[in-house]
Order: C-alpha cells, then structure tokens, then sequence
C-alpha cells in the first residue's frame, strides 16, 4: 500500500507517511464533525468534551469519541488500525491523548494530541 500524501499545514511542503498520518489525526480530533462544509461526515466531537467536568462516565465517552473518529471511513484514517487510547493528561483546559496501533499494516505508531 502506497503512503497517503500532501501538504503540511504550517510549511506547505509535501509530507507522507507517520508524519502526514499524525497530521491528520490532529486535524480529525480538532475538527467538529459537520463543520467541513463538502465533508459533513469528517471530523470528531471530541472538542466539546474538553471544558467538562471529568469523572469516570467523562473518560469512557472521550476514549468512545476518539476511537469512533479513528475508525470511522470518512475520517480517512484507514491505513491506521487502532489498537488502544491513553489520556495522558486532563487538565481544566485541555487533553492529552495518544492512540497507539498499526501503520499501513506493519509499523506500530504512537499518535499524540493536546487537545
């Protein structure tokens, strides 16, 4: 399977391969789903779990959240087979994450998000 490729965000030159994959991961967790106006389906609603109070049913409903952006087909994250989540960090303000599993089928990777 060939890498996915494109444009890194703050650059503008061509990247692929983990480091395209985490910056897509980034960009689906920050993006509200509905907001990509010829992608309605793209995106997470993880954003809105972060000013929340957390609490045992908080956690599970944000590991919930990240692996139904992950693995969801309009997401483009096919090439990506998660294996598990970590919350590395909640503070009042933000979120921490890491998503760790399979890169285009051979290559365990650690994604990472502050959210």
């Amino acid at each position: 399977m060939m890498s996915k490729q494109g444009m890194h965000r703050e650059t503008g030159k061509l990247i692929y391969g983990v480091e395209y994959l985490q910056q897509r991961f980034d960009d689906v967790l920050r993006t509200h789903v509905g907001q990509v106006v010829c992608a309605r389906g793209f995106g997470a609603q993880v954003m809105d779990e972060v000013d929340r109070n957390t609490d045992p049913r908080w956690f599970m409903r944000l590991y919930m959240l990240i692996a139904k952006a992950v693995t969801h087909a309009d997401n483009g994250l096919e090439d990506f087979a998660l294996s598990y989540i970590r919350i590395v960090d909640a503070t009042v303000s933000s979120v921490t994450v890491e998503c760790v599993g399979e890169f285009e089928g051979d290559n365990t990777v650690t994604l990472g998000a502050t959210l």
